[in-house]
């Protein structure tokens, strides 16, 4: 069975959140239709956020999503949002926190949607 993909970027910033972003990652890892991009966005932490991040980089790839881990520099969430919609490359944008985990079809959904407007 070949792996259904949207065109869709998925961009998530965290601040700190060692705890949480696997799970996120992980439900993202596990759509039923995948994103075809998918921005993460370290936004200065100082815990493990980021190397936890980076231990993904294969697993996307192995998926062929397209997998980036930006850091943003400014302070405020808008901006960390903002330098990872600056780098989306599809033309749909979804975006999440790192301590959510969306459903398993949350991308499908959305393609849904945008498939039928």
């Amino acid at each position: 069975m070949s792996q259904k993909f949207a065109n869709i970027s998925v961009v998530f910033p965290a601040l700190n959140e060692e705890k949480n972003i696997a799970n996120c990652l992980n439900a993202l890892l596990n759509q039923k239709t995948k994103p075809k991009q998918i921005i993460f966005v370290n936004h200065n932490s100082t815990d493990k956020t980021l190397e936890i991040a980076n231990t993904y980089k294969p697993i996307f790839k192995q998926q062929n999503i397209e997998y980036i881990v930006h850091t943003e520099k400014k302070k405020g969430i808008a901006n960390a949002r903002n330098s990872g919609f600056a780098l989306a490359t599809q033309p749909i944008i979804a975006s999440t926190d790192s301590d959510c985990i969306p459903q398993k079809n949350w991308i499908e959904s959305i393609a849904t949607y945008f498939k039928k407007k």
